[in-house]
């Protein structure tokens, strides 16, 4: 997949330049040939958008319907939690820092299309009425009206409900949502099977109507996201295993596997039974912390993936000229913050929750052609930073237990 999406990206570089040197001379054929990559970009992106309800709904009730398992672990499942909360916290507030102290994507709006801004821009909400809104006055109107807050909150409910359902009834409502919930990462899994043809059709679509200033915004883009990951690394991951007492260079060469895995596949979950034989074997965490942490931090501890959001608004934003106040970063992050919880951990949910957010705050969608041209490659670094982390987590939670044995991990 990776590679086939770096072929597009190629391809469509080279096919918009042959555009632009034809739409003078040929210009029938420069239209003719514009009007299929709109139609093949606008259908990926409804695509996109057509999975939002459901994955959010339906993840995040399976993941609260798993947080049933706290009450066994209790003290251990509130360290657990409390350390994922407070690090996808610190992860949003760098990257919405970072990126407005370099203004990302403001040196590039006026390289960017503005008509998308008349299709998809809403009147931004306020963070008091995202409050006083939260609860819907019907089940199916949040759904036709994109209204997430509302959508999140009927997830909840109902994930809440089914934690207090009789023992049998729990168990098959628990079953019915998780096979559910595979039925729509089924479905999601095949539209992600057409993104090297979405980008060819999004990134042609930009170039040859907007012209290349484009590729300088998406470089931009993947050098602060590089940058953000790095000092989230630098100030959070990397103090937090000298607190566990475990030596970085043995920590680094001990969780290579997972690491190399999440790397490349893109996929936490994918990459779980290595990081849980690694966290066993080569780590000494406690089977009783790392198989209560590692699957939980699988499906809701996504600090990368939250980095990537907030980038991403400020970068957009910036670029389609849409004002942002504090209180709508304080919105968006804790938009993020339940996005990453309800993100499934397989390749390209990140864009998926991103366009929920961008959708509430009236950013035009339209402008993920500008970031997903390159997003597979920072999704892979972005796979490796959210494995670490759990990784991270498990090792403070095992320290905080006496179920660390550190001369196994510092051997």
């Amino acid at each position: 997949m990776t590679k086939n999406i770096i072929i597009s990206l190629f391809l469509a570089i080279l096919f918009s330049f042959l555009l632009l040197s034809i739409k003078e001379s040929l210009p029938l054929i420069y239209e003719y040939s514009m009007n299929i990559v709109v139609i093949i970009s606008t259908v990926f992106i409804r695509l996109l958008k057509f999975t939002i309800v459901p994955i959010v709904i339906l993840s995040l009730m399976n993941g609260i319907i798993n947080l049933n398992s706290v009450k066994d672990l209790r003290i251990v499942g509130l360290k657990t939690l409390s350390m994922f909360f407070i690090t996808t916290v610190i992860a949003l507030l760098l990257s919405i820092s970072i990126s407005q102290l370099l203004s990302a994507g403001l040196d590039f709006g006026s390289a960017v299309s503005k008509d998308a801004v008349a299709v998809t821009t809403t009147n931004t909400p306020s963070f008091i009425d995202n409050i006083a809104n939260m609860v819907p006055d019907n089940i199916i109107a949040p759904m036709l009206n994109n209204n997430m807050i509302q959508i999140i909150f009927i997830a909840v409910a109902f994930g809440i409900a089914i934690l207090g359902a009789s023992k049998d009834d729990k168990a098959s409502l628990t079953n019915a949502v998780a096979q559910l919930e595979k039925l729509v990462i089924a479905v999601i899994t095949m539209i992600m099977r057409l993104t090297p043809i979405g980008i060819f059709a999004l990134i042609t679509k930009s170039l040859a109507t907007q012209g290349f200033l484009v590729l300088g915004a998406m470089i931009e883009y993947a050098g602060i996201m590089f940058l953000i990951l790095f000092v989230h690394l630098l100030l959070v991951y990397l103090p937090l295993i000298k607190i566990s007492g475990v030596n970085i260079i043995s920590f680094i060469k001990k969780s290579s596997p997972a690491l190399a895995l999440a790397f490349s596949t893109t996929s936490s979950n994918a990459a779980l039974p290595v990081t849980m034989k690694v966290a066993e074997e080569k780590l000494g965490i406690d089977k009783s912390i790392f198989s209560f942490v590692l699957p939980l931090g699988a499906t809701i501890h996504m600090n990368a993936t939250a980095i990537m959001q907030g980038l991403a608004v400020v970068f957009l934003s910036n670029i389609y000229g849409v004002e942002m106040t504090i209180i709508d970063y304080i919105g968006v992050g804790a938009l993020a913050v339940i996005a990453t919880v309800g993100a499934a951990g397989i390749p390209g949910t990140g864009i998926i929750t991103l366009t929920m957010i961008l959708v509430q705050y009236g950013i035009p969608v339209e402008g993920i052609a500008i970031i997903i041209g390159v997003d597979r490659l920072m999704e892979m670094f972005r796979t490796l930073i959210n494995v670490g982390g759990d990784l991270v987590v498990a090792l403070i939670v095992a320290k905080s237990e006496n179920k660390l044995d550190l001369q196994e991990a510092n051997s």
